[in-house]
């Protein structure tokens, strides 16, 4: 019997941190983190993503640097692409994740503005692995829905209301630009 409560102990712990990861680059104990709150249909984020995001790949590969993402979704739109993020990170891992996340970015304007968003989303996680089927499962998923809107509402309680917002070691930022983020790290860095 105490095996048995055990094991479900376990399962329960498992199954809920499968809903409630965390999405990071980097080293754990690096000097510097930057938190990004986004949104998925956001110009400005899909920007900071080609532009700003992959210049800082040296300072995340060197261990300087702790990168996380968090969904804060500005319309239902966003909201199913960030779901179907995260059953692709519950599936596949942080990877997966972030090779989706950069390919919805990418593929932003084709996606977001298709006739049949749905379908333009599903095509796009179909390329990660995951089927129709997934993918439907996917958006009736209370699970992932609560864990998305506790992010956003985490983000709203850290004073986000636009998209991209940037926190570097809790301080916010009010520019995201290249060379003010790069020289807000290398401050940090001295």
């Amino acid at each position: 019997m105490k095996l048995i409560k055990i094991a479900l102990l376990a399962f329960l712990f498992f199954a809920t941190s499968l809903h409630a990861q965390e999405h990071k680059l980097g080293n754990q104990n690096a000097k510097v983190t930057l938190i990004e709150y986004a949104s998925l249909t956001c110009p400005h984020c899909a920007t900071f993503h080609k532009e700003v995001l992959s210049k800082l790949t040296p300072y995340i590969d060197s261990g300087n640097l702790l990168y996380i993402y968090r969904d804060f979704p500005l319309d239902g739109t966003a909201l199913g692409a960030s779901m179907l993020a995260e059953c692709i990170a519950n599936k596949s891992g942080d990877k997966a994740y972030f090779d989706f996340i950069a390919l919805l970015y990418k593929k932003q304007s084709e996606w977001s503005s298709a006739p049949d968003i749905k379908s333009a989303l599903f095509k796009l996680a179909s390329i990660a692995g995951f089927h129709e089927t997934d993918s439907t499962s996917c958006l009736k998923n209370k699970e992932i829905y609560d864990a998305v809107i506790a992010e956003r509402k985490q983000g709203e309680k850290q004073g986000v209301n636009a998209t991209p917002s940037l926190f570097i070691n809790g301080k916010k930022m009010k520019n995201t630009d290249y060379s003010t983020v790069k020289k807000q790290i290398e401050a940090l860095l001295q």
